[in-house]
């Protein structure tokens, strides 16, 4: 009998061994595939015809020897071809030959991208030198003066009819509001918000501690009580009860329509949710969502700039009942895309969405209108390729930093396994390109850096939806009082 090597390697002779090999310790499917791996299995590579396994492509794992001598078991890692029965896997080493020209997906806007000045004169840019100047870009005269009618009338209807009396002039009636306090009164909100004490009265407070508040010098507490309580956007004949914005709609348009006029969006831009903190409880909008900074508030869906971070356009979401859906077939998702785009449709422009808006519907229609949409997939999403759906035995053989992809129609899909499986879909990369990204791995000595494989398509995704989650993430620091 030959006595059994003291040392695993890659090459070692067992036809000389008489001792069957048995290990307790592993399953079946353990003990199979060991003995497929260390035997003679050329007749079953060659009868081995899987329409799912390209004959080029080939998986890394790790595969568990005992030592036969010593009973030890050693960590070996082996390089075989992918000949695991239904595993679709295509990587770097696979070509991507379905890739589109970059000549016929270029960006070419209506506008050049950033700050648009055409509707504004020489002499006026000229006199755009502090903050304050870019501020009443959006806090036109028009929309003061707009304020200021809506109010008044708001004011005086109330004290005719003998409430609020303690807010009246001193002839009992109402001090009309002017376009310059209704600056100071917007000016005091915002400072309200970055300066926050513990009731309103504090900022009138004679305290030495406020002595350099500057709000008492603006106004007094009871005139911005006042203008605070009967504070109106709509005008009363224009109010319409079974609208939930009916009260703040005229300036939610005009921030809407200001915002879109003054600036173009550079080539990436991004869809998501915002929530925008409020005190109100019983308008019947009021929304919750557990992965935001804000938990409760009004729910924004937003178009915002990755580069910049600004907000191209927005709507407010009203809840599953009132809110309009352009296609019930098609859900709220594709509704809220749609909603959002017209105005950057046929431009070239790439469009970063998170799973919960990616339908195959959606990135078709919108590719339809040279919209490249590039977002993330869930397991159940229409968006997502049958041949991932049927093969995820991928997921347990994967090791961090293997990807795969696969292209079907016009659209390249490709997955990716960080801490867990990432797939991102995208009508203009290429599967087979790759980067690199740092991830933290914990050793014997420490925690340590090291570089692994990041497929082309996952890395422009996480840059293009980081813009959006910056702006999100500086956004509730500063809450209006009101």
């Amino acid at each position: 009998m030959t006595t059994p090597p003291t040392e695993v390697d890659d090459e070692i002779d067992f036809d000389d061994y008489e001792e069957p090999y048995t290990d307790e310790g592993m399953s079946e499917e353990e003990e199979d595939y060991l003995d497929y791996l260390l035997g003679d299995n050329e007749e079953e590579m060659n009868d081995f015809d899987d329409p799912w396994i390209p004959a080029d492509t080939y998986i890394f794992f790790m595969s568990f020897l005992t030592d036969l001598h010593n009973h030890q078991l050693k960590v070996v890692q082996v390089h075989v071809p992918s000949i695991v029965p239904g595993i679709y896997w295509k990587d770097e080493n696979s070509n991507d030959d379905g890739a589109p020209d970059p000549r016929t997906v270029q960006f070419k806007p209506n506008k050049k991208p950033g700050i648009q000045f055409g509707r504004l004169s020489r002499h006026t840019l000229k006199l755009l030198t502090s903050p304050v100047d870019f501020f009443k870009l959006f806090l036109t005269g028009m929309l003061l003066t707009s304020l200021c009618l809506s109010t008044n009338q708001h004011a005086a209807y109330h004290i005719r009819n003998g409430k609020f009396q303690s807010y009246a002039g001193p002839n009992g009636s109402w001090e009309v509001v002017t376009e310059q306090e209704m600056e100071k009164f917007i000016g005091i909100l915002i400072y309200m918000s970055f300066m926050k004490l513990s009731s309103v009265d504090r900022y009138w407070s004679r305290d030495a501690l406020y002595r350099f508040n500057p709000v008492p010098s603006c106004m007094s507490c009871v005139r911005f009580k006042a203008i605070l309580s009967f504070l109106q956007i709509t005008p009363l004949p224009d109010v319409n009860k079974d609208n939930k914005l009916t009260r703040v709609e005229p300036i939610i348009e005009h921030v809407r329509n200001i915002s879109r006029e003054l600036f173009q969006p550079y080539e990436k831009i991004a869809v998501d949710e915002r929530i925008v903190k409020s005190k109100h409880k019983w308008s019947g909008i009021r929304q919750f969502m557990k992965d935001k900074p804000v938990k409760f508030g009004i729910k924004l869906w937003v178009l915002a700039d990755t580069i910049t971070g600004y907000t191209c356009d927005f709507y407010v979401y009203l809840g599953k009942k009132r809110t309009q859906i352009t296609d019930l077939s098609k859900g709220l998702a594709y509704s809220v895309v749609m909603n959002l785009m017209p105005n950057y449709c046929n431009q070239g422009y790439r469009l970063f969405i998170d799973s919960f808006y990616t339908t195959l519907n959606l990135i078709n229609d919108l590719l339809d209108k040279k919209v490249y949409t590039i977002g993330a997939v869930r397991g159940n999403s229409t968006a997502k390729p049958s041949v991932f759906k049927k093969n995820d035995g991928w997921e347990k053989l994967a090791g961090r930093g293997d990807f795969r992809w696969h292209r079907e129609s016009r659209f390249l899909t490709v997955q990716w396994k960080d801490c867990k499986v990432v797939t991102i879909v995208s009508p203009i990369h290429t599967g087979s390109k790759v980067s690199g990204c740092t991830r933290t791995f914990q050793a014997r000595t420490g925690w340590k850096k090291q570089v692994v494989k990041q497929p082309e398509c996952i890395k422009s995704y996480n840059d293009g939806m980081f813009g959006e989650d910056k702006l999100s993430h500086h956004h509730p620091r500063h809450r209006c009082y009101i």
